[in-house]
């Protein structure tokens, strides 16, 4: 059974009794290279929800299908579904995120599909190892939705810049 947890549900109530208004209007976002299909690979629910809640506040056109561990990640991307994005937290049961990006990497098939990290894990270690097991971007999992928006806002921005088209102007920490 998952605790309850007295913030991440206060803040899911009054987003869904009054949702915030965007604060993200200052970045521009091109609309024909945003990502339409996110696979999000995640085993809390409260990450998945809020993370979903800010992709929809965004652009509600986005599907997002979820994982609650790597190795059901990569299952569901092997079947039909094909992602223009993955959203990966490090800390998941079964297979978890550095063991994907090690399976992920190598299928050819996936390597134009940018991997971001989006984890709690946010320590120097973490985030060197990410990179060098390919990961396009890391987000640390912020505590207020406010800055979720912000995050996930500057992630679609970045977002035609990162795996293939990879540029030095563009972030690793976003």
């Amino acid at each position: 059974m998952i605790p309850f947890d007295k913030f991440r549900f206060r803040i899911i109530f009054n987003m869904l009794l009054k949702p915030y208004s965007n604060p993200c209007v200052a970045l521009r976002i091109n609309e024909e290279n945003m990502a339409k299909r996110i696979l999000m690979i995640d085993d809390d629910p409260d990450d998945q929800l809020l993370f979903q809640l800010a992709l929809k506040e965004i652009d509600p056109g986005i599907v997002v299908k979820t994982a609650e561990n790597g190795l059901l990640g990569l299952q569901l991307i092997d079947s039909a579904f094909s992602p223009d994005l993955i959203v990966l937290d490090l800390n998941t049961p079964v297979l978890n995120g550095f063991e994907f990006l090690q399976r992920f990497s190598l299928n050819a098939l996936f390597t134009k599909i940018p991997v971001v990290i989006y984890s709690t894990a946010g320590d120097s270690e973490s985030i060197r190892k990410t990179k060098e097991l390919g990961a396009d971007a890391f987000i640390s999992k912020p505590t207020d939705f406010k800055l979720l928006l912000l995050k996930v806002k500057k992630l679609l921005h970045h977002l035609p810049h990162l795996s293939t088209h990879k540029s030095p102007d563009t972030p690793f920490l976003l």
